[in-house]
């Protein structure tokens, strides 16, 4: 039996770059549990805070603002 209780979220691509702050991206990110390999995913704006964090916030694509983002995927 194994019993596991780390995972982080893995950015698998940046989609939009934010166009007045590039610094600001929206990414695809999956849940990384080592070994048992990935188990989910969601898509999040993701803003540096004080150079050493970052803020995340869960986003709906189909509801933002094209004209104020680049795409790139």
């Amino acid at each position: 039996m194994y019993s596991f209780s780390y995972g982080a979220w893995v950015n698998k691509a940046i989609i939009y770059r934010n166009k007045k702050n590039p610094e600001v991206t929206v990414n695809q990110q999956s849940w990384d549990i080592g070994v048992f390999g990935y188990a989910g995913e969601r898509t999040v704006k993701i803003t540096p805070f004080l150079e050493l964090w970052n803020r995340v916030e869960d986003i709906d694509t189909t509801k933002i603002d094209r004209s104020e983002w680049d795409l790139l995927k």
